[in-house]
């Protein structure tokens, strides 16, 4: 009867080792399999008014580090990541809550093409360029992707001269996360800005006190102010009559001449007549030609980079336009 017992606890003692032995060979080949990647996701730190980096580490399995939808798994990882409230309480998710991320694709394995709705174009220069850059630094965190292109409803985004974006990558970035906005030089400048005026008869002056930054040209800061301006309601600046969803997409000068690309929908509101159609143009004129040391004498329109060969309304956008003083009345009609 012992003999009995010794041999059934002899045999539950061996099944007992075989099954541990078994457990724990099957979590080491599981801990094998598996591997800690990283990522970085930037935020924005509004007290030093810079982007910020934060490192996440997540495990992967080998068999999912050796698939080909890997990296397609982190960019959506990343891209979620973004718009999702960080633990630290200094950093605030850089993307506004009202532009979307529609989708992103993966190009060649190298290159994310990300598209945004149409609210990102209602971002300011400043915090468009904290989004563009915080998207490329956390996506070109992963080793296989070298760059990042970025588009809006399709169309890609345009830089601070009006020109086409193209593949951004990690060295294109010109916002360093540790540079702040401080750091670029701007001067004060009186500029006499033309809007219509009240009667929509003629155009009134309104001399204001501009920072102009280093970055870029005097001439192209201050189209964008004006046109900023006249869709500012609480500036209440002055109106232009022209299409808010106007885009300048490039701006250049040659001798004393500058020319304004307009996109396609660039208008001018022909159906109030054709003083209403052509005071907006001549408000752009006379400011532009009213600052000295621009030298700019002469203002010539462009639609996509074409003139216009047919007269848009009443007036013809294909000739240039210069200076008319006449459209000011003299007591002020507003």
């Amino acid at each position: 009867m012992l003999k009995k017992y010794g041999y059934i606890i002899v045999c539950f003692a061996i099944f007992v080792v075989i099954g541990m032995a078994t457990f724990f060979t099957q979590r080491d080949v599981a801990d094998d399999q598996m591997q800690m990647q990283s990522f970085e996701l930037y935020y924005f730190n509004a007290s030093t008014n810079t982007l910020e980096r934060e490192v996440r580490l997540f495990s992967v399995s080998v068999e999912e580090l050796n698939s080909i939808d890997h990296a397609t798994s982190r960019i959506e990882h990343i891209l979620n990541e973004l718009i999702v409230p960080s633990m630290n309480p200094n950093h605030a998710i850089i993307l506004p809550s009202e532009v979307r991320m529609l989708y992103f694709t993966l190009i060649d394995d190298t290159d994310v093409s990300v598209t945004f709705s149409r609210e990102y174009w209602d971002m300011q220069p400043y915090r468009e360029l904290l989004v563009r850059s915080a998207i490329v630094l956390s996506l070109t965190s992963i080793e296989s992707v070298e760059s990042v292109s970025i588009f809006v409803e399709g169309q890609p985004i345009i830089s601070s001269t009006g020109s086409y974006i193209g593949q951004i990558s990690r060295a294109d970035i010109r916002l360093n996360p540790q540079i702040t906005r401080d750091e670029i030089e701007t001067e004060q400048h009186f500029v006499n800005f033309y809007y219509v005026n009240n009667h929509i008869n003629g155009l009134s002056v309104s001399e204001r006190v501009v920072n102009i930054a280093s970055d870029r040209t005097k001439e192209e800061q201050i189209l964008e102010i004006l046109l900023e301006g006249a869709h500012d309601n609480e500036r209440n600046w002055g109106r232009l009559f022209i299409a808010p969803n106007a885009r300048v997409l490039d701006v250049s000068t040659d001798d004393n001449t500058i020319y304004i690309d307009f996109s396609t929908e660039f208008d001018t509101a022909p159906e109030q007549g054709e003083v209403a159609q052509m005071l907006p143009i001549y408000a752009i004129v006379n400011t532009l030609t009213g600052i000295n040391e621009l030298g700019i004498d002469e203002v010539q329109f462009l639609i996509e980079a074409q003139i216009p060969t047919e007269s848009e309304g009443y007036i013809n956008l294909g000739q240039s336009f210069t200076r008319n003083e006449r459209l000011v009345p003299m007591f002020g009609d507003d």
